[in-house]
């Protein structure tokens, strides 16, 4: 039997936190251990909300506290380092999940080509408010239903992991928040081994998996969560879009070869975001992820 560890970053949040911890305690596959790591310094209100989940008893936490605040990829680092199961799974802590969550999960580690399962997040997307972005995604999803869950050209996904299938489908990428991995896996890939790229990790680390490395994705659409959109702590903000404009330009530069075809495709698919959200500034976020990449590249230069 398989031992897992799921790890779960927080910041603020004592209020959706124990709707999270008790679908945890409801999984009718029970998680070995979980690894809550507070980020941004104690908070006496989450830690109250941790302390009584300990108190219960129901589920082994074991819990750190990042001194400042570092974003939810270097609290993951930190819970990755301290954990011991087999197959570690990263979940928010704005999420809630069915019982037979945990389950379904591990049903596909049966092969042991698989390197990491992911399953649905039921209303992903704070972005999905805006209309006209929802009638966009919704057509891509319709239009690019056989490609679920690939990568396009410009290393975008066809179609998000939002859509149910049949069965389990393999995947160039996982989503973050509901995603698990062989652990072996994630600490011969973590940040200090590639470039941390915070708010496309996921679409980082499953493109090395699949087409660098050749290895198994799997999504499982009845491995459900439900996202409960907070507008608070996390690792939310109002300029979510401007740094995942940052983070992919640096990540499509790495990644893909003819980057000097791809940029400029990418630059009009920014260009469309720009009118959809009104923004005037993502065009410089471009710039920064090509000199985030720059300076990744000289600071890994042998010597």
């Amino acid at each position: 039997m398989l031992k897992t560890t799921v790890i779960i970053p927080t910041y603020g949040r004592p209020k959706s936190l124990p709707n999270c911890l008790i679908s945890l305690e409801e999984q009718i596959v029970s998680p070995d251990e979980v690894i809550i790591v507070v980020d941004g310094g104690e908070n006496q209100d989450v830690q109250a909300v941790i302390d009584s989940f300990k108190n219960k008893g129901e589920l082994n936490i074991i819990n750190y506290c990042n001194p400042e605040r570092l974003g939810a990829q270097v609290s993951r680092s930190v819970g990755l380092k301290v954990a011991t199961g087999d197959i570690v799974i990263y979940i928010d802590d704005d999420i809630t999940m069915r019982p037979d969550w945990l389950a379904q999960l591990l049903s596909s580690y049966d092969d042991k080509k698989v390197v990491g399962v992911g399953g649905i997040i039921i209303n992903p997307s704070s972005f999905m408010d805006n209309a006209i972005y929802k009638m966009l995604a919704r057509f891509r999803a319709y239009v690019f239903r056989s490609k679920l869950g690939k990568i396009n050209f410009i290393g975008l996904p066809y179609s998000y992991l939002v859509e149910s299938v049949d069965k389990p489908i393999s995947v160039d990428f996982l989503n973050s928040g509901n995603s698990s991995y062989r652990r072996e896996i994630l600490t011969s890939h973590g940040p200090d081994k590639v470039m941390d790229l915070d708010f496309v990790e996921e679409h980082n680390l499953g493109t090395i998996l699949t087409r660098k490395e050749k290895k198994k994705l799997i999504y499982n659409s009845k491995a459900v969560a439900y996202h409960n959109h907070v507008s608070s702590g996390g690792s939310w903000t109002s300029d979510r879009m401007y740094f995942t404009i940052r983070d992919h330009t640096s990540y499509l530069i790495k990644n893909f070869n003819l980057k000097y075809l791809r940029l400029p495709l990418f630059s009009l698919y920014v260009l469309g975001l720009s009118i959809i959200f009104r923004k005037t500034n993502y065009f410089k976020a471009i710039r920064e992820g090509r000199k985030q990449y720059k300076d990744w590249v000289n600071q890994t230069k042998p010597g």
